[in-house]
């Protein structure tokens, strides 16, 4: 029945990384609920959920998973109800993004191995996921005219352009054949490979606020919201958005618009 599902998310075109997650959490629900998943019921997975202690954003995630999985087991008539859909999902709050602070970043670059440097840059200085630093090719890399390939979310792929330390970082290293980064590593790999490293030269935070350091910079650069969307490959605006809520410009300028109304009181 796994094999079965995992073949009907490759016919509808999911996304590599959205088959593996929704494999994985199908094998942990299954371990859980035995063979009684075919009469499961919302509170069973709750009872689950809570078992696992997550986060409000994980656990909303799981629920969609699970729920991807009984639309299908429906659809094929092995089950006759599916125990998420009349279950709360939780109130996921949006937090702001966490831009690293540049001094942090280059301590991080220049204490790095050539292959741990490239991982970084790709991130800070193109604003790739980690999953999309994992999959980069040598064939889609074009240093000469500072460009790559980049197959993001939904395997949608985007041009972006490599700024010119990004490109002496990459020629530096020795292949130019196969993956960029290393053969068959996860983007999990990635991110921890990054957040040791982080660990190690004293600097808090993720993978992913290299990214987030990347559009926040980028916007402040251009002050254009939908370059940044394409850049970052964002199917919709408003998830870009929240980059211009930390556009350090913005919030300065406003302070000086004040700064410039206030009139001193005169004693």
């Amino acid at each position: 029945m796994v094999d079965q599902y995992r073949a009907a998310m490759r016919r509808e075109g999911q996304a590599r990384s959205t088959i593996v997650k929704r494999h994985a959490e199908l094998r942990w629900w299954l371990g859980h609920i035995g063979e009684r998943w075919t009469d499961a019921t919302r509170h069973d997975v709750d009872d689950w959920l809570d078992s696992r202690d997550l986060a409000m954003s994980t656990r909303y995630v799981a629920i969609s998973n699970l729920h991807a999985f009984y639309l299908w087991a429906r659809r094929e008539e092995l089950v006759e109800h599916d125990p998420t859909e009349l279950l709360r999902r939780p109130k996921v709050h949006r937090r702001l993004p966490r831009p690293l602070r540049s001094v942090d970043v280059e301590l991080l670059i220049h204490g790095a191995n050539p292959r741990m440097q490239a991982t970084l840059v790709l991130m800070y200085d193109a604003g790739l996921r980690c999953d999309e630093v994992a999959r980069l090719d040598w064939d889609d890399v074009d240093l000469a005219e500072q460009t790559a390939i980049v197959r993001g979310k939904g395997d949608r792929d985007r041009l972006v352009g490599l700024p010119r330390r990004l490109v002496m970082v990459l020629a530096a290293l020795d292949e130019t054949i196969g993956p960029v980064i290393a053969p068959r590593a996860s983007a999990g790999a990635i991110s921890q490979r990054v957040r040791s490293h982080m660990k190690r030269r004293g600097v808090a935070g993720s993978a992913h606020r290299l990214r987030h350091s990347f559009a926040t910079r980028l916007l402040t650069a251009t002050q254009d919201i939908t370059a940044v969307q394409v850049a970052l490959g964002h199917a919709l605006l408003t998830t870009t958005q929240v980059y211009a809520a930390v556009d350090p410009t913005r919030a300065v300028a406003a302070a000086r618009l004040l700064d410039d109304a206030h009139q001193p009181t005169l004693f």
